[in-house]
């Protein structure tokens, strides 16, 4: 009995060892307005064609997303994010889902969005205000 009772306290000791040692991974908030500034493609070129994207993540789980593609003006894009861990995802206002789940990391004022396409695409976003003149200029 008393092997029993010292296995047992030896495994309790052990574990408590091991669960306090275990630093708190604390959650992402990738609420508030980005910028793109950077998009790199693991195995094909964007090409010259400038792109530029705002995108907003509201608290409540919605976004806006304003993308120009080229000349021209803004296209506004609305809908609703979810995160779990560093997974992102979500749908637009018409119910489909964006073409691609991302994997999330921060660092500084850098939101990094790593696709989990077929190609991976890396987007940096830095955090802005995103201007009115782009929240005006939409088609």
């Amino acid at each position: 009995m008393k092997k029993i009772l010292t296995i047992l306290a030896v495994m309790t000791a052990m574990l408590l060892a091991t669960s306090c040692g275990e630093k708190e991974k604390k959650p992402l908030d990738i609420t508030g307005e980005w910028a793109l500034q950077s998009i790199a493609t693991k195995a094909v070129q964007i090409g010259s064609v400038k792109v530029d994207v705002y995108i907003s993540f509201a608290q409540d789980g919605s976004f806006e997303l304003y993308q120009k593609v080229g000349e021209g003006r803004y296209r506004r894009f609305d809908g609703n994010w979810s995160l779990l861990e560093d997974q992102l995802s979500g749908t637009y206002s018409d119910g489909k889902a964006w073409g691609s789940t991302y994997t999330v990391s921060m660092d500084a004022d850098r939101l990094i969005m790593l696709s989990s396409s077929a190609t991976p695409e890396e987007s940096v976003y830095t955090k802005t205000t995103i201007p009115s003149d782009v929240k005006n200029s939409i088609l």
